[in-house]
């Protein structure tokens, strides 16, 4: 399902969470890494200021799910309330992200028409081959 969609603009996938979830199969992140990936988590921080702290530790966790995703945005709750905030905090984050690097569509594009191989974000050169280790690494 997801190798069908990575090369569909304008879409939003959402995958189960948890432990079952698409995201915690590393097979999946090649196709996931095709666009701009939000992990939505719950969140016990009582301010902003202490949910990006949390976000941030949670990226540099054991976690490779929460490691890969291009944004966390951390929930105070999954109530029916929570459906705003969580849309405004995924935009708000986007929005930093894009800011932040002005290139990353194009690379994304670029990843997406090399078929999305599964060297995202160290993008190789045509005709790389993934069982090959000492393939040079080419930036985007």
């Amino acid at each position: 399902m997801l190798e069908s969609i990575n090369t569909n603009v304008r879409v939003v996938v959402a995958t189960l969470g948890g432990t079952l979830g698409a995201a915690t199969r590393p097979e999946n992140w090649k196709n996931l890494h095709a666009g701009l990936t939000v992990w939505l988590s719950q969140s016990e921080a009582k301010d902003e200021a202490s949910a990006e702290e949390e976000a941030r530790m949670a990226k540099q966790s054991e976690n490779q799910a929460y490691a890969m995703a291009d944004v966390i945005v951390k929930l105070g709750g999954w109530d029916s309330d929570a459906a705003r905030p969580a849309a405004e905090g995924c935009l708000r984050a986007l929005k930093c992200l894009l800011e932040s690097d002005k290139e990353l569509p194009g690379k994304k594009s670029l990843y997406i028409r090399m078929g999305c191989r599964g060297d995202w974000p160290n993008l190789l050169p045509p005709g790389w081959n993934p069982s090959e280790k000492d393939a040079q690494v080419a930036t985007a």
